[in-house]
């Protein structure tokens, strides 16, 4: 091997085509080194050396190999970055998804009436068990703030929200509310609050209405006597009015009727709701029943000597509807109705559809804490009875009966039917 001292600076390879040799140009100077077909480079010691066409060759080979490979290894990274990012958009999208999908079954839950309590936490898993969600309402004064949490197993969440207010008109506004079939009030019994009659409202001695009277036709003197205004002779109301459909419909949700209907004996105790009863509830003596929801009597309903009816404490303050299709009977001495401890208390709603002049009857000594509608028939308060509030077709109270209005329930709605409900900011939430 020839070895050629050149200076090391301004130096570059260049090709010289009429001799097919590369030559070494130094400040500008074309210098021919060598005739043969070989290159030389500059070397760190300041000299050029003779190196074979096959020597670079496999040198340009290395470099061109070296290049591709650190391209497909930066291609391979970019490639795995975008494809971690498509996955977890991906990801986001279906958490998102499942939480909407999960605040739908939300807002179900409050138009089937299987509202949850404040602060109630339930928990969701989709069917692949990567994504999990918890559903989180809070009520304050009749409006539900909905919160969804949604979390995939990549720690991504997606939140949704929605507002739900009630706008369901009140059923009791008043203590009673009586179609054309009057008030008849015997001696001492008494209304706490007021009372309208599209009929007339007679009153026999003691009688008293604490609140305002009203009627279309003519409310006798001097019983009862009357608190308030004194107003005969005004236009008749409208009946506030149930959808019965809607919550029967309720009541058959899981579409599991109890054949035949039921009968409690002495000291047996059952707990049903939401269910649909084909036939009688009777209740004798010493026996009770817990009602979680809406029932649906297609036949009569009757509790005799100390029997209860207790509202599950879960209902909260709304209580709940049970819809008789035939006449309801209460015998009991005891305490029929248990409504719930919540405040103000969640009371029932006894509904009786027939068409029977007599349509509910609360026999001697049966108070009841609940709240009475037959707006086909007439309401039997015999002495000693009572109820909450009374919208009847008419309404005859017997001596010391008394129907003792409680305020809340004009605040509560037990309408029914979809139209309860009002939808706001249904939209995701940080």
């Amino acid at each position: 091997m020839q070895w050629y001292k050149k200076q090391p600076r301004h130096m570059r390879i260049v090709d010289k085509p009429d001799k097919r040799i590369l030559c070494v140009e130094r400040a500008g100077v074309l210098s021919d080194v060598s005739t043969c077909d070989e290159c030389y480079r500059f070397c760190y010691t300041g000299y050029y050396r003779h190196i074979s066409r096959g020597a670079i060759a496999l040198l340009l080979v290395v470099l061109f190999s070296g290049a591709s490979l650190v391209a497909v290894v930066g291609g391979l990274g970019s490639v795995t970055a975008i494809s971690s990012r498509t996955r977890a958009v991906t990801e986001s999208k279906r958490t998102l998804l499942f939480a909407d999908g999960v605040l739908d079954d939300a807002v179900y839950r409050f138009r089937s009436g299987k509202q949850l309590q404040n602060g109630e936490v339930v928990v969701y898993n989709d069917i692949f068990g990567d994504l999990s969600a918890g559903i989180n309402a809070v009520t304050n004064s009749g409006i539900t703030t909905v919160s969804v949490f949604a979390t995939s197993t990549g720690d991504l969440s997606r939140n949704m929200g929605v507002t739900i207010s009630t706008f369901a008109p009140p059923t009791f506004t008043d203590a009673v509310v009586v179609g054309v079939g009057g008030i008849t009030m015997n001696s001492n019994s008494k209304i706490i609050g007021s009372a309208h009659s599209n009929g007339s409202i007679l009153g026999n001695s003691n009688s008293h209405i604490t609140g305002d009277a009203s009627a279309v036709g003519t409310i006798s003197s001097p019983s009862p006597t009357v608190d308030g205004t004194n107003t005969s002779g005004v236009d008749p109301q409208i009946l506030p009015t149930i959808d019965t459909e809607y919550w029967k419909e309720l009541a058959n949700s899981n579409n599991d009727p109890v054949a035949g209907g039921l009968t409690l004996n002495g000291n047996q105790t059952a707990t049903y709701g939401p269910r649909r009863f084909d036939g009688d509830v009777i209740l004798n003596s010493n026996s009770s029943l817990t009602v979680l929801g809406t029932l649906h009597i297609t036949g009569s309903l009757t509790l005799n000597s100390n029997t209860q009816l207790i509202i599950d404490d879960s209902l909260g303050s709304d209580g709940v509807v049970i819809i008789v299709d035939g006449v309801v009977n209460f015998n009991s001495s005891h305490p029929p109705i248990v409504p719930t401890n919540a405040e103000p208390p969640g009371y029932p709603v006894i509904v009786s559809l027939t068409t029977n002049t007599n349509a509910i009857t609360l026999n001697s000594n049966s108070t009841i804490k609940g709240l009475l509608y037959a707006p086909n028939g007439r309401v039997i308060v015999n002495s000693n009875s009572g109820a909450v509030s009374v919208v009847s077709k008419g309404l005859l109270l017997n001596s010391n009966a008394e129907i003792d209005f409680d305020s809340s329930v004009a605040q509560q709605g037990h309408g029914g039917g979809t139209g309860a409900l009002s939808l706001d900011g249904w939209k995701e939430i940080e």
